[in-house]
C-alpha cells in the first residue's frame, strides 16, 4: 500500500514538473511573438487582409491615425461651440436693439403728444443711428457665423471625399487580391492533374 502512494506522489511530481517545463518552454517560445491570444490561419492560406478583415496598424502610424482624428473632432467641436456662442450672442443683441428701439418709440410718441416735434425729430434721428450700428454689428456677426459654417461644411466634405477615396482604393485592392486568388486557382488546378 506504501508502495502505491508513494509511486502516485512521484507520478503527480513528475507531471507537474513536466507541465511547469512545458509552460516555461512556451513563454520562451512566445517572447518574439505578438501579445495576441490566437493567431488563426484561415484555410487556403489567406490572411486576414486578402479577407477583407482591417489591417492591425502598427504602433506609430496608429497613434498619428488617432492624433489626425482627435485633432479633426475637436475642430469640429470648436466650430460648434463658436457657432453656437455666436447665435446666442446675435439673439440677445436682437433683445436688447428691439427693447431699446422701443423705449426710444415710446418716449417719441409722447413728445408727439406733447407737440414737441424737435424732440420727437431728435429721438427719431437717434432711433436711426442705432439701428444703422446694430445693422452693421449684425452683419458682420453673421458675416462671420458664415464663414464658420462654410470651414465645417468645407471639412465635413473634405472628410466624406477622403473617406470615399479609402473605400474606392480598398475596393481597388480587394479586386486585385480576387484576380490574383483565381490566378493561384488556376495554377494549383493545372499542377493537380
Amino acid at each position: 500500500m506504501r508502495r502505491y502512494v508513494v509511486s502516485i506522489a512521484v507520478l503527480l511530481m513528475v507531471m507537474t514538473a513536466a507541465g511547469t517545463a512545458s509552460a516555461q518552454e512556451g513563454k520562451q517560445k512566445g517572447k518574439g511573438k505578438s501579445k495576441s491570444p490566437l493567431s488563426v490561419q484561415p484555410r487556403g492560406r489567406k490572411t486576414p487582409e486578402e479577407l477583407g478583415r482591417r489591417k492591425r496598424v502598427v504602433g506609430t502610424e496608429a497613434e498619428e491615425k488617432h492624433r489626425r482624428q482627435r485633432e479633426e473632432m475637436a475642430r469640429g467641436m470648436l466650430h460648434r461651440e463658436q457657432l453656437r456662442k455666436l447665435d446666442k450672442q446675435l439673439e440677445q443683441r436682437r433683445g436688447e436693439h428691439e427693447r431699446f428701439v422701443g423705449e426710444l418709440k415710446a418716449i417719441k410718441e409722447l413728445a408727439l403728444q406733447e407737440k414737441a416735434a424737435k424732440t420727437a425729430e431728435r429721438l427719431q434721428r437717434l432711433i436711426d443711428i442705432r439701428t444703422s450700428l446694430f445693422n452693421e454689428d449684425i452683419r458682420k456677426l453673421e458675416a462671420r457665423r458664415d464663414n464658420i459654417q462654410e470651414q465645417v461644411e468645407k471639412q465635413a466634405e473634405a472628410r466624406l471625399r477622403h473617406r470615399e477615396l479609402l473605400m474606392q482604393r480598398e475596393k481597388e485592392q480587394q479586386k486585385k487580391d480576387k484576380g490574383k486568388d483565381k490566378d493561384r486557382g488556376k495554377d494549383e488546378s493545372e499542377a493537380k492533374p
